[in-house]
């Protein structure tokens, strides 16, 4: 029998939650935080089941980038992959797909639906969890405190037999018995009924659900590099600690905008970069978040060697300068109290 293509593999995921009126536009959801305008309040905290767990519950919009989706061994050296599940991917491949029993076959994507974007519904109760995808297809997770089978003692199935437990406010769940002819990502990387996979999950806000966080803190990497990289500009949010966890030889972040507010933003960024070269949080703020010219001037000079800036101009030449227009609206005297009030 053969053995698992992959032998460890960890995924870091985000969740997000998707808007409440995608399917009944004049039917708000009950019990969904709102901000004083009405609106979803996303950042609310995580509500609670009746037995005090986290409730992950929910609609949710899957993030993970496309790689993985398309190659989930895009990080592994080859020799980490064995070379009978190497070979048949690469046929799989050559051959366009054509066995693909997701897209041809129109059977469940089983794992896939981890490593790519899409809409997935979560029902939670203290004893089981249902997870409903957008192909109609639909998952179990066993929570009533049963252990998980050995591979072959129960019927093989697209997602496996699931069985979950919580490390205090983080779902740790555990499958196996997996059919033998999956496929992990559109290259065709072989599924085995040798398989076992370890997912876990954390809802920090009302409308983040994370997964797999904790589980790169012990890996390696030769280079970790952050696209978008101003989404850690608050160094106190979950996605700014988590990748500071994160363990590289090398670090890049890239960015359109590394500061949008004030100067904190960048000892965020640095703080991933080079721990530690900005001093600690509290000891950088002293210079307060938008400083003198002086202390502008001596901060520019000690960042420019780790800073590469390109402009529109030596990018995309062929595009227009760019042009600028001011508009000046009135605000109305409640809108002028709101922004009194929060400056």
């Amino acid at each position: 029998m053969r053995t698992a293509a992959v032998t460890c593999l960890a995924v870091f995921t985000a969740l997000a939650a998707g808007p409440a009126s995608a399917q009944w536009l004049k039917v708000p959801t009950a019990g969904i935080p709102r901000d004083a305008n009405g609106k979803p309040n996303l950042a609310a905290p995580a509500p609670q089941a009746p037995d005090g767990r986290p409730d992950l519950s929910g609609l949710w919009q899957l993030g993970s980038e496309i790689g993985y989706a398309a190659n989930i061994t895009t990080d592994l050296a080859p020799a980490d992959v064995q070379p009978w599940a190497a070979a048949l991917s690469r046929d799989r491949m050559g051959s366009f797909g054509k066995d693909d029993p997701e897209t041809v076959g129109c059977k469940p994507g089983g794992p896939r639906h981890i490593t790519r974007g899409g809409l997935t519904k979560i029902i939670q109760t203290p004893a089981l969890i249902i997870v409903l995808f957008e192909d109609l297809s639909y998952r179990q997770i066993f929570l009533d405190g049963r252990p998980l089978p050995k591979n072959g003692d129960v019927q093989p199935w697209w997602y496996g037999y699931s069985t979950g437990h919580w490390d205090g406010d983080t779902l740790v769940v555990l499958s196996n018995n997996f059919r033998d002819d999956g496929w992990l990502d559109i290259n065709g990387s072989p599924l085995t009924d040798q398989a076992t996979m370890t997912e876990r999950y954390t809802r920090p806000t009302y409308g983040t659900l994370r997964s797999d966080a904790v589980q790169f803190k012990d890996i390696r990497f030769d280079y970790c590099i952050l696209d978008e990289a101003q989404a850690i500009k608050n160094s106190s949010t979950l996605a700014a600690k988590a990748v500071r966890l994160l363990k590289a030889d090398h670090r890049l972040a890239m960015s359109g905008t590394p500061v949008e507010n004030h100067l904190g933003e960048l000892w965020s960024l640095f703080e991933f970069l080079n721990p530690g070269m900005l001093g600690t949080a509290s000891v950088f703020a002293r210079a307060g978040k938008n400083p003198d010219e002086s202390t502008r001037q001596v901060l520019g000079r000690a960042l420019r060697p780790f800073i590469l800036r390109r402009t529109k101009g030596q990018v995309a030449p062929e595009l227009p300068e760019k042009t600028e227009q001011t508009l000046y609206c009135e605000l109305e005297t409640e809108q002028r109290k709101l922004y009194e009030w929060r400056q």
